[in-house]
């Protein structure tokens, strides 16, 4: 009995002191939050804008190109094409598998 009444005590003691650093880390957070940000953070911010309107600027110019082409395309009934983005159609010799010393045009003689 003299042992539970212990834990009890024991139990009330840190739920207590629990709370108290609750409370107090609240209070240190609320201060914090109440203080003008930093320059380090304010850079870091204003940064992140800037990443994000240029993103944005480049969407937009890749997009406003991507409609230019299309409307070039619609009015000349022509698909305007990359030329780096398709390969050219080359014909390519026929390879010839008989030796070198034997040209083509000659018939093969053979003796009887």
């Amino acid at each position: 009995m003299k042992n539970f009444i212990t834990i009890t005590a024991l139990l009330a003691v840190f739920t207590v002191s629990g709370q108290v650093d609750r409370v107090e880390t609240q209070s240190v957070q609320d201060r914090l939050d109440q203080q003008p940000p930093v320059p380090a953070q304010t850079a870091v911010d204003r940064a992140a804008r800037q990443a994000d309107i240029n993103r944005q600027n480049n969407r937009n110019v890749i997009d406003s190109e991507n409609m230019l082409e299309d409307q070039v395309e619609r009015a000349t009934g022509k698909e305007k094409k990359n030329p780096a983005a398709t390969p050219p159609a080359t014909v390519h010799p026929p390879r010839l598998s008989d030796p070198v010393s034997a040209p083509v045009s000659t018939p093969i003689r053979t003796q009887n």
